[in-house]
């Protein structure tokens, strides 16, 4: 880490990032990548940390954090269901769940045919499949929901985002 990191507030202006529609960050087209960043909870609800879709509807990648239910991890291939994986509210042991109040690292890495999941450093989940997310030409939205609107609004602080080809 620097000296500084983002700041969501959560609520109505509580703030957001978001990142313009590339080519870059169609995950069909650069094939295997990673996304990773540090993120530091502070709420009592269902947080997002980033989301690719511009509707409440399953499509390209979404990863949250709940206190009580865990990481939350949505991978869509069609637009219309979370196909590839949808591993959230169940998690067998501690492992996936993020330390409130305290910085946390998670990552979603594919390497072509295996999806891994990772929290501070373990790895909590794998799914094989060869299918990339959907390509869906919206923006990508970090500390909130699609536009903003979304009921979970991120209460945290976030540092080191990073999309990176493998």
């Amino acid at each position: 880490f620097g000296t500084s990191s983002i700041v969501f507030t959560g609520g109505s202006g509580g703030g957001q990032l978001v990142v313009a529609d590339h080519a870059d960050f169609q995950y069909a087209n650069i094939g295997a990548f990673t996304w990773e960043a540090w993120f530091y909870p502070t709420g009592s609800g269902d947080e997002i940390l980033t989301v690719k879709r511009s509707a409440e509807i399953a499509d390209n990648l979404r990863i949250h954090t709940h206190p009580s239910n865990g990481m939350g991890w949505l991978i869509s291939s069609n637009g219309s269901s979370w196909d590839i994986v949808l591993k959230q509210d169940s998690w067998p042991d501690s492992d996936g769940h993020a330390n409130y109040n305290a910085w946390n690292h998670t990552a979603v890495c594919w390497d072509g045919s295996l999806y891994s999941f990772y929290l501070n450093g373990v790895r909590i989940h794998t799914v094989s499949s060869s299918t990339a997310p959907r390509n869906n030409g919206t923006n990508m939205y970090i500390g909130a929901g699609q536009g903003g609107g979304s009921a979970f609004q991120n209460t945290s602080y976030m540092d080191d985002i990073r999309v990176s080809k493998v």
